[in-house]
């Protein structure tokens, strides 16, 4: 598949003014991101910092057909209701709005599969994740939508961890192979039940249909959330049953886990760069070998997730 011909153009020089002169500036992922628009879910960054990340307002002459194209350098994503985005390797996400899209509907592809892009290309590895600091170590809890990750995050929150990433969480490799979850920032999204029945220190910011039966509120966690990157300690694929109990993955499973809830695989992988593929899966490999991967049982009633800490404390301990 060949990369479109694509030319994207600034809106008005009017937005263009607002980009060079008084963007607003934000921190995530250990990134400082600079937008020619609000997207209040992520936290301030120092005025002095140096930018890593621009998002800006744009047009774009031509366009991919697909709703997704990783084929180039170019990553393209597409959602009828909110509007295109086109992510460059050189840290800046162009962004043209559908026609009378809901802008309060933009962080969400911001946020997760557009975000995801963006550090893939930083050389990063993305899971579709949640992930808590446990003293010194990250845990990460993989597993399907409707597994609880989010929910059981916030449980261990509230029984004294701390929050790294909820949704997209990323791993970044130091010289030695080791992996390290970067801080995303102070948000996580929990249903009401979850909310109620895990009695968590928060504010909630905002509440909105994450898709049809699914109603979460977007809340901020303040002194729970972890600021600092975390070494990888312990990655739990969630199941759900009446005590909490962990069980050690194979290596075949372990891998094959990883790789079913790494973020690219949530796109085409036939139709991106062989070298792309390759490295992606080299990095879920480093992964599921060097860190413990196992399946978490926690109790089915929410307000019992906390009972799972102190099998997930022996865990990291023991390793």
């Amino acid at each position: 598949m060949n990369q479109p011909s694509c030319r994207p153009v600034r809106v008005s020089p009017e937005a263009e003014s607002r980009t060079s002169a008084a963007p607003y500036r934000y921190s995530a992922y250990g990134m400082t991101i600079s937008s020619d628009f609000p997207v209040p879910e992520l936290g301030p960054a120092s005025p002095a910092a140096p930018v890593d990340l621009t998002i800006s307002r744009a047009r774009f002459e031509e366009l991919p057909p697909q709703s997704f194209d990783f084929s180039g350098p170019i990553k393209w994503l597409h959602w009828e209701a909110v509007g295109r985005f086109a992510v460059h390797p050189s840290g800046l996400v162009e962004f043209e709005p559908s026609p009378g899209a809901d802008e309060r509907l933009i962080s969400f592809p911001l946020l997760g599969p557009v975000m995801a892009t963006v550090l893939e290309q930083r050389g990063m590895l993305v899971l579709h994740a949640s992930a808590i600091a446990l003293e010194d170590r990250a845990v990460i809890f993989l597993g399907n939508k409707t597994a609880g990750k989010s929910t059981t995050a916030a449980a261990m929150v509230a029984a004294g961890c701390r929050l790294l990433s909820d949704d997209v969480v990323a791993i970044s490799f130091d010289a030695e192979g080791r992996g390290w979850v970067l801080p995303a920032f102070d948000q996580i999204k929990l249903s009401d039940e979850a909310t109620r029945d895990i009695g968590l220190s928060s504010e909630m910011i905002d509440q909105r249909d994450l898709f049809p039966g699914v109603i979460k509120s977007q809340h901020r966690i303040g002194p729970g959330f972890a600021a600092e990157r975390m070494e990888v300690g312990l990655i739990c694929i969630l199941d759900r049953d009446s005590e909490p109990v962990l069980m050690p993955a194979s290596g075949a499973e372990a891998l094959e886990r990883v790789i079913q809830f790494s973020y690219l695989v949530r796109f085409r992988l036939e139709d991106m760069p062989r070298e792309v593929v390759a490295k992606h899966l080299r990095q879920c490999s480093a992964v599921a070998t060097r860190y413990p991967v196992a399946q978490l049982t926690v109790p089915s009633s929410i307000s019992r997730l906390a009972e799972a800490l102190p099998v997930i404390r022996d865990a990291i301990q023991s390793d």
